[in-house]
């Protein structure tokens, strides 16, 4: 025979500290003063009543993470607790109303919860087992934070060789941090790298004759809470080079109307005559210019020009030029 004693020394029976609620009355009717099982009858009452307490030891596990306070971010997430067979669970959320600032999804052990404002929530679960048997409430505060996003001005960005990207990063959230991974993603060029910070300024270069793209990746973040990253391309055009034909051209001292051009369909082109009469062309619209060296030396004409990219070279393409004097002939002697 048992004592009231004895069977609340058994764990998960009368034993209270393991936060289940048990029928009182049906506890009480097993352990009052004693009870024979060779009594008639009795052993079957013993039987029944030890299985239903034993129906009652059914507890509820918390999911994956079983930390009574959690931090997500606006959206769907899911919970479940361990399923015992012949079980229900009934799962709410405090405070709030459904469908408002959250709304759960799916009923038994495993369910799906839309937090859709942000806040600090208590969700709670009831397991009722077979036996009728309601279990305690396992309950997780959930703070719910909004979710940052990050917006780059501008959303893509052309430079020329050697210039600073300018792009500057903001958020939804006046709290939010931004970091970055930076890509050669076509071409070739140097200077970039990844980074933390509210602008991207980094000098890029390219010493090619085709254009590259450098692609920064963008991740915003707010209280531990990561927003869906942004992609910033960014372009750069090689500088020009400014060329000028003819290139060997010796011209006699005076010689009027000599013709010096460079690559057509750009703009600003800005030409330099030295110790020569510019005579036509030579403005900034003119990819040529028309000279007679006519100056005491030395001689050159240069030239640059911005191209269609908006790009122009370090430095302007120069074309020395070979003047040569004219003859001085002597008087004509008669002998």
């Amino acid at each position: 025979m048992c004592t009231k004693k004895q069977l609340k020394g058994k764990p998960g029976l009368l034993n209270q500290g393991n936060g289940l609620m048990f029928n009182n009355a049906i506890a009480e009717l097993l352990t009052s003063n004693r009870i024979h099982p060779e009594q008639p009858g009795k052993g079957m009452v013993i039987f029944t009543l030890l299985m239903l307490l034993l129906a009652c030891s059914g507890e509820v596990w918390a999911q994956s993470d079983t930390s009574p306070t959690q931090t997500v971010s606006r959206g769907n997430e899911p919970y479940l607790v361990t399923a015992t067979s012949g079980s229900t669970y009934t799962w709410t959320i405090t405070p709030g109303t459904s469908g408002s600032e959250w709304r759960i999804n799916g009923t038994g052990n495993n369910i799906t919860v839309d937090w859709n404002i942000t806040g600090v929530y208590t969700l709670s679960v009831v397991e009722r087992n077979a036996g009728g048997c309601v279990g305690s409430p396992r309950e997780v505060v959930v703070t719910v934070n909004e979710i940052p996003d990050v917006t780059a001005t501008p959303a893509a960005e052309t430079i020329c060789s050697g210039a600073a990207t300018n792009i500057s990063l903001s958020s939804n959230i006046g709290t939010a941090t931004f970091t970055w991974t930076a890509a050669l993603t076509s071409g070739t060029a140097s200077g970039f790298s990844g980074g933390a910070g509210a602008a991207i300024a980094q000098t890029l270069t390219n010493t090619s004759t085709a254009a590259a793209t450098v692609t920064y990746t963008v991740t915003p973040t707010v209280n531990g809470t990561t927003g869906t990253p942004i992609t910033v391309v960014v372009t750069v055009y090689p500088l020009p080079l400014p060329t000028i034909e003819p290139t060997a051209n010796p011209v006699c001292f005076g010689t009027a109307g000599v013709i010096y051009t460079t690559e057509p369909g750009m703009t600003s082109y800005s030409w330099v005559a030295r110790e020569g009469l510019v005579t036509a062309g030579g403005t900034s619209s003119d990819n040529t210019i028309t000279v007679t060296w006519n100056g005491s030396g030395p001689y050159s004409v240069s030239v640059n020009y911005v191209n269609a990219q908006g790009c122009t070279s370090t430095s302007p393409a120069v074309q020395n030029v070979n003047v040569t004097p004219l003859p001085s002939t002597s008087p004509i002697y008669h002998n």
